[in-house]
């Protein structure tokens, strides 16, 4: 519904959203029926709004969001912290971009460890 994003972001096949929840988007919940996972990183703009309410309804689903709290936004930063304090009390557990990178990688000393160590520092 906010038009393209950055190219680097881009994907072959881009999922137009202008629901608030993605959920709520048709064809949505077939993605991710697809994926066959139940564990979700999140991540998004208009934390308090979009981000929340997709939270919310992950979680109606019985699956469990991991909110990347550094990688969403809001305009105010009052709207920001009330939108990850929500995800919070609804349930969702919030990390960090770096810990959520390294809770994927499982351990150091890989090449993909040290290519991501540098790209975080």
């Amino acid at each position: 519904g906010l038009g393209h994003t950055v190219p680097s972001l881009q994907v072959a096949e881009p999922f137009e959203k202008t629901h608030f929840s993605a959920l709520a988007e048709p064809g949505f919940e077939a993605i991710l029926t697809g994926l066959g996972r139940d564990q979700l990183i999140v991540v998004g703009m208009e934390a308090h709004i979009c981000v929340a309410q997709t939270v919310r309804d992950l979680l109606a689903t019985g699956r469990q969001p991991f909110v990347v709290a550094d990688a969403c936004l809001s305009r105010r930063e009052l709207d920001w912290r009330m939108g990850l304090e929500r995800m919070t009390a609804l349930g969702a557990s919030l990390v960090t971009a770096e810990a959520a990178a390294f809770e994927l990688l499982g351990r150091a000393g890989t090449p993909l460890f040290k290519a991501i160590s540098q790209r975080i520092k």
